[in-house]
């Protein structure tokens, strides 16, 4: 027969990420990060504002011995494919560097680096998060 352990169980706290980032879903897309999150908030605008158009989110694609991910694609004003990754210091690891190489090499398209988001975008993650938690 089992015994209850003595005095208050606690619920376990959920096992912190490898980088410290809290994953997102918003939007019908699932984010690695509040902030990765707030840049799709920021290009989405861009694109309802005619800026961009084809906005993906999490393309994939071949280099030949290994595959890339890509936080965002779209169009340019002139057309041309940007690529986009939310990055902070630590994720800037050795497989991402070889990645970004063989993109240049194999697309010819330089990965942009995102490091940060606007107060509005912020602003504007933080109010759907709080509307999903009222929901609950």
């Amino acid at each position: 027969m089992q015994t209850k352990p003595k005095g208050k169980t606690r619920p376990a706290k959920p096992k912190r990420s490898k980088y410290g980032n809290v994953r997102v879903q918003l939007w019908g897309h699932s984010f690695d990060s509040k902030g990765e999150a707030g840049r799709y908030w920021e290009l989405a605008q861009l694109e309802k504002a005619g800026d961009i158009s084809s906005l993906q989110v999490h393309y994939k694609f071949d280099l030949g011995v290994c595959k890339y991910e890509a936080d965002f694609c779209y169009r340019d004003r002139q057309g041309f494919l940007v690529v986009e990754d939310y990055k902070s210091k630590p994720t800037r690891t050795a497989a991402y560097r070889i990645k970004k190489k063989l993109m240049k090499e194999r697309y010819n398209v330089e990965i942009t680096e995102v490091t940060g988001i606007s107060s509005a975008a912020k602003a504007a993650v933080n109010y759907e998060l709080n509307k999903l938690e009222i929901t609950k």
